[in-house]
């Protein structure tokens, strides 16, 4: 029998998710000339579709249909790369947030 164990990370407890996301969109538009925090700070908490039209008014610009897709791509690209955070730095461990299971 195998065990899965899946993990929602849905407040940023393992995964600095606002950071991803908004680097995505700095590696994605390059018209974009925001820091990350300030990225960060203009959009915690929003939900993409709200962010992409705000972009989109922002840069004066219509993102393609296909932006979506690719910056969700982009995020998981970042997200395999993070290290999860733990309350001791020497406990981190690197992780793919997405598709991590627990063997006994």
């Amino acid at each position: 029998m195998n065990n899965i164990c899946v993990i929602f990370d849905l407040d940023g407890t393992l995964v600095d998710s606002e950071g991803l996301g908004n680097q995505a969109f700095l590696d994605l538009l390059p018209q974009l000339h925001d820091s990350l925090e300030a990225l960060i700070e203009r959009y915690r908490g929003q939900k993409l579709s709200s962010i992409m039209i705000d972009l989109e008014n922002r840069l004066g610009l219509t993102l393609q249909d296909s932006f979506e897709q690719r910056y969700r791509q982009r995020v998981a690209e970042r997200g395999r790369k993070t290290k999860f955070k733990s309350k001791n730095k020497k406990n981190h461990k690197k992780l793919n947030p997405v598709t991590t299971s627990h063997k006994k």
